[in-house]
């Protein structure tokens, strides 16, 4: 992986983090959190998925080459 998709995913994940504190802050219930947070991690997807797909995580030849793929 690449220096820029690292960012990307690092840049995700201290999003989504962020995300949820402001929801639990404004008094959410754990549902509306996990339907917001879905939504999100989508609309995220959507605008990052060129970039997304082609993050891979096993060096080919070792196991199969897997891309990103977002399963909530």
């Amino acid at each position: 992986m690449d220096k820029t998709n690292i960012n990307l995913m690092e840049r995700y994940l201290l999003l989504l983090d962020r995300f949820v504190d402001k929801l639990t802050e404004s008094g959410f219930e754990e549902q509306e959190i996990i339907e917001q947070s879905y939504l999100f991690c989508a609309g995220f997807y959507i605008k990052y998925q060129p970039e997304i797909e082609k993050l891979t995580f096993f060096k080919q030849g070792s196991c199969s080459n897997l891309s990103a793929t977002f399963i909530l």
